[in-house]
């Protein structure tokens, strides 16, 4: 049902002040009798109600902010009407009082035409005297004329020139003229173009921690007029050319960092540089040819005390720190023992020396065991293709029906092909390091496989691993290979008499023999496919046939046969021939 009054005739009072629309409205109607019409009748109710109170109070606003615009518009114009009655004021007051004067002086200079032209009619009458006594009759008349002019005039005048002055004070361009000393050295457009300059010839100086330099110069401002400015870098060059000989120009050498001398010519220094790596050069686009050292020749302001002649510091860069060094060789002595002595490597030792091996070393003999050090070492680095064979492997084959020694190619192995890309690394000429940077295999290796004899007397033996142990217990290498017979064909171990030896591997005793000639008392390990010999024993621990392992004690240190001094005479051979026993450890 529609939410009505059921007065239809009394009169609506509105809700009371202190009590909101929405309170009021609930108060006036049931709610348990609300219809949808109701509810629709209510919310428009609540909306014209609301409207109506935004209206009012939007209403009362207006009025408020239309009575203060008012206030202002009637400000305003009340301040443009005083304004203005102040102006009409002044105006009339400078009229009052130059009005009538200046009608004067334009009565005066009619009298002065007038005077002129009947001169000129007359010329009886003198018009520069009737001029001269009318001016001073007229000066002298209006004496308070003259003031009232004076004191508007003046002001006037004083403002013009003033104007005058300003205006040709501006219109004229003003620069700094820096001073060092007594003399002009340049013109510049502000201070920063100073601070520039100094800080240039700053970062350009080369100083120790007893050396310091610092800018004493003045400035004053000048017209530019045609003089002409100067940036930072041309003040600083002039700034150089009027200092004193304490500072100049020149190029620094340095090395690793460190500043080695200046030069004021660097040609004689940059032709000792290149003439360094020029034999290391060739032109090819894969080999890059530099200094081991970081080397660096930079231009720069230098204290005069660190510049030296020229050529002093080209001879120094071409110039040795220290020659090449030698050894004699001393009795006992053995190439592996010199490398160990002058800390060097073996390889090192045969590289300095141009062999590929030692064949025969005697006492009196100078071998080279270090290189001259130059004060700059060369280094160049290439890129090479190479093809190399790769090694076959050997299987072996444990063969029980084949007498122990004895061995037979069941399948013959092939050695197969790669190509490498190798970057390798020289310095003054020597080769330093290889390193393999690309590998490409053009043919696989075919696997050897050899059997090898086990029986030995009717009994199956085992034979050696191929990795030896060291044969004694103590003592020290004495004598290293040289080679085949009649070089020195094995490694001899001084040790004192009674030392332990041995055996470097696991075989069977093929051989154990007493002399007093060559080897002395020796014995011969079989260990199937190679042989290691035990020479100079003082005596035996084995004998023939019988089988020992690895690290077995098989003899015992001596000086017998063909021998200085106690010591182990110890071989790698098969057959006939010998190996480097260095290669098996």
């Amino acid at each position: 049902m529609p939410l009505m009054s059921k007065n239809k005739t009394a009169k609506h009072n509105g809700p009371r002040k202190n009590e909101s629309v929405l309170k009021t409205i609930f108060k006036r109607y049931n709610p348990e009798k609300v219809t949808i019409d109701g509810i629709k009748n209510f919310l428009g109710m609540v909306f014209y109600k609301t409207g109506c109170d935004i209206e009012k109070v939007c209403g009362k606003v207006w009025e408020k902010v239309s009575k203060v615009f008012d206030r202002i518009i009637k400000f305003t114009v009340a301040a443009f009407k005083t304004a203005a009655e102040f102006m009409d004021k002044l105006a009339d007051t400078i009229l009052d009082d130059l009005g009538e004067p200046l009608e004067r002086v334009g009565r005066a200079f009619t009298g002065i035409n007038t005077i002129i032209r009947e001169s000129k009619t007359d010329k009886s009458r003198k018009a520069g005297k009737e001029l001269r006594k009318y001016v001073k009759e007229g000066v002298a008349k209006h004496k308070e004329l003259a003031k009232v002019l004076y004191s508007y005039a003046a002001p006037v005048a004083a403002a013009l020139v003033f104007t005058i002055i300003v205006s040709f004070t501006l219109s004229r361009e003003y620069a700094i003229q820096v001073m060092l000393g007594d003399e002009a050295i340049g013109t510049i457009s502000n201070y920063t173009v100073l601070e520039n300059a100094d800080q240039i010839i700053t970062n350009k100086l080369v100083s120790t921690d007893d050396q310091s330099w610092s800018l004493d110069s003045k400035i004053k401002m000048v017209s530019l007029g045609r003089k002409e400015t100067v940036d930072e870098r041309q003040l600083a060059n002039n700034i150089l050319a009027a200092s004193d000989e304490n500072i100049i120009e020149a190029t620094g050498l340095y090395v690793d960092g460190e500043f080695i001398g200046a030069v004021k010519d660097p040609a004689k220094l940059k032709a000792a540089l290149a003439s360094l790596k020029a034999p290391y050069e060739n032109g090819d686009e894969n080999r890059t040819v530099s200094f081991v050292e970081n080397v660096s020749v930079l231009d720069g302001i230098f204290f005069a005390d660190t510049v030296v002649p020229d050529q002093e510091l080209a001879d120094l860069v071409v110039s040795e720190v220290s020659g090449a060094k030698y050894y004699t060789v001393a009795s006992g002595d053995n190439p592996w023992g010199i490398a160990q002595k002058n800390g060097i490597t073996y390889s090192t030792l045969l590289a300095l020396n141009g062999v590929d091996s030692f064949q025969s070393l005697f006492v009196g003999d100078v071998v080279q065991v270090g290189a001259s050090v130059p004060f700059l070492q060369v280094k160049y680095v290439e890129r090479t293709t190479r093809q190399v064979e790769i090694p076959f492997t050997n299987k072996i084959e444990k063969n029980n029906s084949m007498i122990l020694g004895t061995t037979k190619i069941s399948q013959k192995g092939e050695k197969g092909l790669k190509e490498e890309l190798v970057e390798s690394v020289y310095v003054d000429g020597m080769l330093q390091s290889e390193t393999v940077v690309q590998s490409t295999v053009l043919k696989e290796p075919v696997q050897q496989i050899t059997q090898q004899g086990t029986v030995w007397n009717g009994t199956v033996i085992q034979g050696g691993s191929g990795k030896l142990i060291w044969p004694t217990a103590a003592g020290r290498v004495s004598r290293g290979f040289a080679g085949q017979y009649p070089a020195h064909n094995g490694v001899d171990i001084a040790a004192p008499i009674g030392t332990y030896i041995y055996a470097a591997d696991s075989g069977v005793v093929t051989r154990a023999l007493y002399t007093n000639v060559g080897y002395g008392i020796y014995c011969i390990v079989e260990h199937g496919g190679y042989q290691t010999l035990y020479a100079h024993c003082s005596r035996l621990n084995v004998s023939v046939g019988q089988q020992v392992q690895k690290g077995q004690i098989i003899a015992y240190v001596g000086s017998t046969g063909n021998s200085t001094g106690p010591h182990l005479h110890f071989e790698v051979k098969n057959g006939n021939y010998r190996y480097d026993p260095y290669g098996w450890f």
